[in-house]
């Protein structure tokens, strides 16, 4: 089966970054297309390329994107089109030859909370008019790590931008948006099994201003409690889904300088639990995932057991609390205040993130 693997990129973050974090070369059956973050000066100049040149594929969407614009560099321009565009770009990629295509198409922050998620709403919007049922694509795999929206007010200045980007997504119906609209496009793509979803969120992030998105926690707690649902047809999951969680920073799992890397070894660590998660999707990598997040999960938990009995991680206690984040001025608690005032139980929730 030919995988074509694309990665939309954080808010800020320039796609030969995430070239060089994961490092995989391209073969026969393998395509990869990195995305720069919204807000980036590529991800400008790409989009003013698109409206300069209007690509007849991208019909439709310029009426969906009217008055739906980020705050982030670029506020004046529909930035999200660059995005939307290397999806096309990807695709492309599919030849007569190819007897099967799976797409995996993986985002961190911005780019999973809104790219992504633009992107299964135009894919339902194209669904209305045309569907998947004729086309090679078999899989349809997403890789959706600590999604946040990012908050529409700092200090009064729309920083992060808002929800805007969601192409509609936000007027579907239901409570559970994400789902929804993945049955949706199954079933007019007469694909029961199309979806899958790999949902790799952070334990904790100190800034109130980065809470993660709230439409995929909704689909995260859906899906948790009904795993056991199946399509009757095949017995296979209606969506596979598949749920991981490491590290204390938002960008924990993208960057070495956000891991906080002195609790972890190099392999139970939260970039390295991200790289074999795509490698395993690519199928170039047979590492024990299971065994890699048991083991972090084993790290994580008992530095909380520490840190609530008072034997405090210098680094960690550090790197936890808001001020740690030099930018801007954040609101939020600090990992070691939430612990002393709080038993940990699962049912501790900061942020829309699961400490423990």
């Amino acid at each position: 089966m030919k995988k074509l693997f694309l990665w939309y990129s954080g808010t800020g973050t320039e796609a030969e970054n995430m070239r060089i974090f994961f490092n995989i070369a391209e073969t026969d059956t393998i395509k990869v297309e990195y995305i720069n973050g919204l807000g980036t000066k590529g991800n400008l100049s790409a989009t003013k390329t698109l409206l300069d040149k209007k690509p007849s594929y991208l019909d439709g969407i310029f009426d969906l994107l009217n008055q739906k614009k980020t705050l982030a560099f670029g506020s004046e321009e529909h930035d999200q089109l660059a995005q939307i565009e290397h999806f096309f770009k990807i695709t492309d990629k599919i030849n007569s030859a190819d007897e099967e295509v799976e797409l995996i198409i993986g985002g961190h922050s911005r780019g999973a909370a809104v790219g992504i998620l633009g992107l299964i709403a135009s894919l339902r919007e194209t669904c209305k008019r045309d569907s998947f049922e004729n086309s090679l694509i078999k899989k349809i795999t997403f890789i959706v790590v600590d999604p946040v929206p990012g908050s529409s007010e700092v200090r009064g200045l729309s920083f992060l931008g808002s929800k805007n980007d969601l192409l509609g997504f936000e007027t579907l119906e239901g409570e559970n948006k994400i789902k929804s609209a993945l049955d949706f496009i199954a079933a007019k793509s007469k694909k029961p099994n199309l979806f899958k979803v790999i949902y790799f969120p952070a334990r904790f992030d100190a800034r109130n201003e980065f809470k993660a998105d709230q439409y995929w926690l909704d689909f995260y707690e859906n899906q948790r409690n009904n795993l056991s649902v199946v399509n009757p047809k095949n017995n296979e999951p209606v969506i596979e889904t598949k749920f991981y969680i490491a590290g204390f920073r938002h960008s924990a799992m993208v960057d070495k300088n956000e891991e906080i890397s002195e609790l972890y070894d190099t392999v139970n660590c939260p970039t390295n639990l991200l790289k074999e998660i795509v490698k395993h999707e690519l199928e170039i990598s047979n590492s024990d995932l299971n065994a890699i997040q048991k083991g972090i999960i084993k790290i994580e938990n008992n530095a909380l057991l520490n840190l609530a009995s008072n034997i405090k991680n210098l680094k960690l206690t550090e790197r936890t609390t808001k001020n740690s984040y030099n930018l801007i001025p954040y609101s939020g608690e600090s990992l070691e205040n939430i612990i002393k005032n709080n038993s940990l139980t699962n049912t501790i929730n900061t942020n829309n993130r699961y400490l423990y």
